[in-house]
């Protein structure tokens, strides 16, 4: 859903992704280098999940960049926040908020060295309690972008602006209508290609 408005709001982008689909087999869905990075960039911007709350099993230290460590004692509730972490500046860049997916073909340093299950994102967080189902979603989810890319072109609807919502999910809504709840509106119309020129 989210990817489907980003592409909305970039139709240059959404045009250079369904070219690449289009022209691809099948059996290639899960190696096409521009759909592998408009599903990181949505995983990396908007992660279904805002943030996870951890409990320590034992009085420990997780370590830190300069060395010195954080102390944590057994029972202490950690909250890891993903988002927060995949939009990170000082990480991902100045530009760290903005969907644009082609960072994924030269990530800054700091993003190379992040930490996370796939790809330098936490969206699925890390370590023994991570998502077990991730390669399955990813799979999915690049399975759904590809059928519908390929078959509408999406634009979005003049004067509404989407935001999100962090109610345990990440949700849509649309700006001063919170009361509707939650909604994504876009505009969608069947994909045609241009006719062939004539030789």
């Amino acid at each position: 859903m989210w990817t489907l408005y980003e592409l909305s709001l970039n139709i240059p982008l959404q045009t250079r992704l369904r070219e690449e689909l289009l022209s691809a087999a099948p059996e290639d869905l899960l190696n096409l280098p521009l759909l592998d990075a408009v599903a990181k960039e949505c995983l990396r911007l908007t992660p279904p999940l805002q943030s996870t709350l951890r409990v320590a099993e034992k009085n420990d230290i997780i370590p830190t960049e300069d060395g010195a460590g954080v102390k944590i004692r057994r029972g202490q509730l950690i909250h890891l926040p993903l988002e927060g972490m995949n939009i990170a500046k000082e990480v991902w860049g100045e530009d760290a908020w903005e969907f644009k997916p082609d960072r994924w073909f030269n990530l800054p340093e700091p993003a190379k060295r992040s930490p996370g299950l796939v790809s330098n994102l936490m969206t699925f967080s890390i370590g023994s309690h991570s998502c077990p189902g991730v390669h399955f979603a990813i799979m999915e989810m690049k399975a759904f972008i590809a059928q519908l890319v390929c078959a509408f072109e999406f634009a979005p609807v003049p004067k509404k602006r989407i935001l999100k919502g962090n109610v345990m999910v990440t949700r849509p809504f649309v700006a001063g209508e919170w009361g509707k709840g939650p909604q994504m509106p876009v505009l969608i119309r069947a994909y045609t290609p241009s006719p062939a020129p004539e030789a």
